[in-house]
């Protein structure tokens, strides 16, 4: 490995780490735990809905600007236009971003605080918060496995073009978008477990229609990945609304940062670390720029689907616990 390949992977590293520094500040660490302090009964199910349509909304813009950028100015202007766009964000929320009302926030140093959201002891002492925060990681550990490869599958194994698999993409997540306007209405009414179920049976029946039929004609796979968004819509609708009801109310900053952990850095670790063998193993041979490589293959959408299955253990458990909550609040 030479020196400059070296510095490449140091920049390139270097570059995304900033990005997300300053991405992470303004929604993980601003937006969400911001959010968590508007939470109440009647309006969980329309919050649990704004928090997850805005980053499909920024993977429409993603997928359709992106890939125009990326056919007409190349990769190098698509990663400073979008890294320069995420840092923007994430200034503008740390400096406008209205701060919770004083009597919700912890009576402690800031390095306490800090500190505090890496003692998973907390975490573990609340079962059913612990096993909503496994059904998360795991379901987007799957959810990371095929979503990170799907514009390369579009490209290089269905061959559109960059601008066409964003397009798709961005259109079908729209109509996604839809589905979490009924999924409001029965968070508010409690309807959990029947409304994660039905996520999750949406979910993989998008994924194995992308699976068998996706690769024969163009409205089976716009139906696979509106079906597949629909449901990891609700299930991320209904997830999240569950995690931040059970948080302490003086320690909810504390807490959304353990969700991301489980909902976002596990995911990002684990998807791409199963994906690559399974690329290895399947994957679509193809020559580009003159080099050999392999493109994803459609065994990604299925590992997708069984991760969304495997999913249901902790869910079922989480939600056992659930209803035994709810059996002693009604009896105080």
């Amino acid at each position: 490995m030479n020196s400059n390949f070296i510095a490449v992977i140091v920049v390139v590293v270097a570059a995304d780490s900033v990005m997300s520094f300053f991405g992470s500040t303004g929604n993980d660490a601003g937006f969400n735990a911001w959010a968590a302090d508007l939470l109440d009964e009647g309006n969980r199910g329309q919050i649990g809905a704004a928090i997850a349509i805005h980053p499909v909304l920024g993977t429409i813009v993603g997928t359709v600007i992106g890939g125009i950028l990326i056919k007409n100015f190349g990769y190098l202007t698509f990663f400073l236009a979008m890294g320069s766009l995420v840092i923007l964000m994430g200034v503008l929320t740390l400096l406008f971003l209205k701060e919770p009302p004083k009597e919700k926030q912890k009576d402690k140093p800031f390095i306490r605080q800090f500190l505090s959201a890496f003692n998973f002891r907390d975490v573990l002492r609340m079962r059913e918060l612990f096993l909503v925060f496994v059904t998360m990681a795991v379901f987007f550990v799957g959810f990371n496995v095929f979503f990170i490869h799907i514009t390369n599958y579009f490209i290089y194994v269905l061959g559109y073009s960059e601008d066409l698999a964003g397009i798709i993409q961005g259109g079908s997540l729209l109509v996604s978008v839809f589905a979490t306007i009924p999924a409001a209405y029965f968070i508010n009414k409690n309807r959990i477990l029947p409304l994660l179920l039905t996520s999750i049976a949406i979910y993989v029946g998008g994924l194995v229609l992308i699976f068998f039929l996706g690769e024969i004609n163009l409205p089976s796979l716009i139906a696979g990945v509106v079906l597949a968004g629909a449901g990891y819509l609700i299930q991320m609708q209904t997830l999240t609304v569950w995690t931040k009801k059970l948080y302490p109310e003086t320690s909810r900053g504390q807490f959304e940062g353990v969700r991301i952990v489980f909902a976002v850095l596990i995911p990002m670790v684990l998807g791409p670390a199963i994906a690559s063998p399974l690329i290895d193993r399947f994957g679509i041979p193809i020559v580009v720029d003159g080099k050999e490589g392999l493109a994803p293959s459609r065994a990604l959408f299925l590992a997708g689907a069984v991760f969304a299955i495997i999913s249901l253990l902790p869910l079922l458990f989480a939600n056992k616990d659930r209803r035994q909550r709810e059996k002693r609040i009604a009896v105080e």
